[in-house]
């Protein structure tokens, strides 16, 4: 069949790898995320800026990709 998947092995790879990916990406964000939210030396404030905000949706997105990309359990 050509429709037929690689086999199972290069798949477990591809996943694992996607897997990888994922989580250094998150690693990444939450990085960021966390330079973003030093307070303000002299106010002791953190700022709610525009690039904290995109930092925060990149991190929870990251985080969605982390569990998305997790294998499966309970499958049949």
């Amino acid at each position: 069949m050509s429709g037929q998947p690689m086999d199972l092995d290069a798949r477990r790879r591809e996943l694992a790898a996607r897997h990888d990916r994922a989580l250094a990406e998150y690693g990444v964000a939450v990085r960021e995320f966390i330079e973003l939210s030093q307070p303000d030396p002299l106010t002791g404030r953190v700022p709610r800026t525009t690039k904290r905000r995109a930092a925060r949706r990149r991190v929870r997105r990251a985080a969605r990709a982390v569990r998305r990309s997790q294998p499966k359990r309970y499958t049949r």
